[in-house]
């Protein structure tokens, strides 16, 4: 009899039965002389989206930091909060479009979106409607559409 109550499986052994070997006998090589295609499972249609409150991009290289974690995600558009930069318009970097629109005077709030230059080619419009909302219009295959980014301050 093992420890505990009966039941228990304590001191029994195995409760759950041992895994199978599986043993491969017959390789997948391409023959030689012959291309092996495979199909690529995101299609050249999807649109990758995402969200992101930065905090704040009014730091020197904090823009460039954030586009490298933006190409290790692969997103295509992504809506940012935060930005704290001054006033409103387009800045074409390396491989990226930013969207902005900020505050005109003071280095507070700001909203936007980073729309890689693969995907630019679908962008629209875009309308800067206050420091802390802005819209970017996207074509699509059947229908446009809307994004729209906004930032709520929450007090505690």
């Amino acid at each position: 009899m093992g420890p505990g109550p009966p039941g228990w499986g304590l001191g029994v052994g195995l409760i759950t039965p041992p895994c199978k070997n599986l043993c491969i006998t017959k390789s997948n090589e391409v023959p030689a002389g012959q291309t092996y295609l495979r199909r690529h499972s995101k299609r050249l249609k999807d649109l990758r989206l995402g969200s992101w409150n930065v905090l704040s991009l009014y730091q020197p290289g904090a823009l460039k930091m954030l586009l490298e974690q933006l190409d290790c995600y692969k997103l295509d558009v992504t809506a940012v909060q935060e930005l704290r930069w001054v006033g409103c318009g387009v800045m074409e970097k390396k491989d990226h479009v930013v969207f902005y629109s900020c505050q005109n005077k003071t280095h507070m709030f700001g909203t936007g979106f980073i729309v890689s230059k693969k995907k630019k080619h679908l962008v629209m419009d875009f309308q800067a409607k206050s420091h802390r909302m802005c819209r970017l219009r996207i074509k699509g295959q059947f229908f446009n559409y809307s994004l729209i980014c906004f930032l709520i301050t929450v007090s505690n």
